[in-house]
């Protein structure tokens, strides 16, 4: 019975391995259990808890791995972001001269409105909406109805 599966420990690795692999099992256990019975709790145990376990470990480490790369994904788009946003501060810039039209250094709402069609779809692209009062008021941090350069710049960025 024994010098199949069992005849040497290499024999008997052999043997283990394929139990925990699940492969071929029944060619292991099944002349064992049949020439003792009780033997067969010592193999489902052994099945259920080697084998499932082992199938939950490898998962478990492939869930880890692919929420670290998510995370660093995550991490690299943001950066991707801040640089892009960091890269138009001088297109920004120019923008908020072109809309000021008295050139006062500040934009109040009403010159904003008026915008020539052009400035207005490139002030719609960068903001995301094409609802210029809502930008100017959610820009606008210390509601005294003008933006300065630096709050159009954080702001709309």
């Amino acid at each position: 019975l024994g010098s199949g599966n069992f005849a040497g420990v290499f024999e008997a690795c052999l043997a283990l391995l394929q139990l925990v692999t699940l492969d071929s099992a029944a060619g292991v256990y099944k002349p064992l259990v049949m020439y003792d019975g009780f033997l067969v709790f010592f193999f489902v145990a052994f099945i259920v808890i080697v084998a499932i376990t082992l199938m939950n470990l490898v998962l478990a480490v492939m869930v880890d791995l692919a929420m670290t790369q998510a995370r660093e994904d995550r991490e690299a788009q943001l950066e991707w972001e801040r640089k892009r946003r960091s890269a138009m501060i001088p297109q920004i810039r120019q923008l908020f001269l072109d809309l000021d039209d008295d050139g006062s250094g500040e934009l109040d709402l009403d010159e904003l409105k008026r915008a020539p069609p052009q400035l207005m779809q490139l002030v719609c692209a960068v903001v995301g909406t094409n609802d210029m009062e809502w930008v100017f008021n959610t820009v606008d941090y210390d509601n005294s109805g003008f933006l300065s350069i630096d709050e159009f710049c954080e702001g709309v960025l």
